[in-house]
C-alpha cells in the first residue's frame, strides 16, 4: 500500500455521494460539509467513528487489495462481520456458495463493468486494523468487479487510522 497524503473528514464524506443509502435520503448532494456530513449520518453511516480518526489516501494494488481487505459482509455461516478477505469472498460468489445481501444490484453493477471495465473503484473507504483493512464503503463496486475480473490494477482508497490519544 502506498502513501499518498493525508486527507480531511470531508473529502471521506464525500465519497458516499452515490451511495445507495445515502440516495434514498436525498438525490440532491449539500454544498456545505456540515451539511455533507448530517446527510450520511442520516444515512446511517458511521459518521462519528470518521470524525475520531485520521485519514490516509493510499494506492493499494489488487492482490494486496484482495488478500488484506476484508468486507464487512460476515462469511457464510457466521454472522462475524470482516470474518474472510476479500478474494475469499470473491471466489465464494463466484462458485454459487454465497450471495452478497445487495446481490441484485451487485449483479447489474457487473453486468455494466463487463461492457465498461472501470479505470478505479474509488475511492474506497476502510479502517486500518492489526495486518488487514476493514472496508466500510466500496462493498457493491469491489464484488462486481471481482465477478467479471475487472478489478484495476490499482485502486484508491481513504484509510482510517486511530490516532493517540492526546494527554
Amino acid at each position: 500500500m502506498q502513501f499518498v497524503g493525508f486527507v480531511s473528514v470531508d473529502q471521506v464524506i464525500q465519497a458516499f455521494r452515490g451511495d445507495h443509502h445515502v440516495l434514498m435520503v436525498t438525490q440532491q448532494w449539500p454544498d456545505t460539509p456540515f451539511l455533507r456530513t448530517v446527510l450520511v449520518r442520516l444515512a446511517r453511516r458511521p459518521v462519528e467513528q470518521f470524525l475520531q480518526l485520521a485519514w490516509k489516501l493510499c494506492l493499494i494494488d489488487r492482490d494486496e487489495l484482495l488478500s488484506t481487505v476484508y468486507p464487512v459482509w460476515p462469511k457464510q455461516g457466521t454472522d462475524q462481520n470482516y470474518s474472510w478477505p476479500l478474494k475469499d469472498m470473491i471466489a465464494a460468489v463466484k462458485a454459487g456458495s454465497y450471495s452478497p445481501p445487495d446481490a441484485k444490484r451487485v449483479q447489474a453493477l457487473a453486468n455494466n463493468m463487463k461492457a465498461n471495465p472501470p479505470k478505479d473503484l474509488g475511492p474506497l473507504v476502510g479502517y486500518q486494523d492489526p495486518g488487514k483493512i476493514l472496508l466500510e464503503d466500496g462493498h457493491n463496486r469491489l464484488t462486481a468487479a471481482g465477478m467479471v475480473d475487472v478489478i484495476p490494477m490499482t485502486v484508491t482508497m481513504y484509510v482510517g487510522v486511530s490516532t493517540p490519544a492526546s494527554p
